[in-house]
């Protein structure tokens, strides 16, 4: 292992020891004893995303990158050739068009980026990923792999094989949550706009 890439101990000293009993009794008292089980599950999930966030933020920050930023240069690499609008990235990462902005002007100065000419439309700018953003991602590649291995040091593959299972179905489920939500304002929108018309 590289002298660079950060090491077990680094990552183990942000990891708390585990969930304090009195949270546990707290959520015992407020949800009831077969409730809490759910409700613990669900904040060892928020924890853990919490953590996992402030480690990974934490270890870019040394290259003067952030997850946001990661993220839009993996956005930019799956589009290589045609590139991305603005409003694209802004939608796809779930953020407003003026954090995107930021973020844009923060890796077009440091070269990761470049802004072309619309083909069609002189009004509009297209985002492409330079070089330099390229060599970004795959310098950064070895801590990452380093960083996930170390997350799943004690699990054996049948484990992990399950872990993603679970994800994987708990990711549905939430997305039939936002799909629901979506359709709920989509509902809404039509009996705000056309409050007079009546059922055919």
């Amino acid at each position: 292992m590289s002298k660079d890439h950060p090491t077990r101990d680094h990552y183990r000293k942000f990891l708390p020891s585990g969930l304090e009993q009195h949270h546990r009794d707290l959520l015992r008292r407020y949800f009831g004893e077969g409730e809490s089980v759910w409700m613990e599950t669900f904040r060892s999930l928020m924890k853990v995303s919490n953590m996992v966030q402030a480690l990974s933020e934490k270890g870019l920050d040394k290259h003067g990158m952030s997850m946001a930023k990661i993220r839009m240069l993996f956005m930019l690499l799956m589009r290589d050739e045609e590139g991305m609008l603005p409003s694209e990235l802004s939608r796809l990462q779930g953020v407003m068009p003026n954090t995107i902005s930021s973020l844009i002007a923060s890796l077009r100065e440091a070269g990761m980026i470049a802004q072309v000419a619309h083909p069609s439309d002189r009004r509009k700018r297209i985002i492409k990923i330079t070089d330099a953003g390229r060599a970004m991602l795959t310098d950064l590649g070895p801590h990452q792999r380093n960083f996930v291995q170390m997350m799943f040091e004690n699990f054996s593959d049948d484990e992990v094989h399950q872990f993603s299972l679970l994800i994987n179905k708990l990711i549905g489920n939430v997305q039939g949550l936002l799909c629901k939500e979506g359709d709920d304002s989509k509902d809404k929108e039509v009996t705000t706009t056309q409050p007079d018309q009546q059922p055919s």
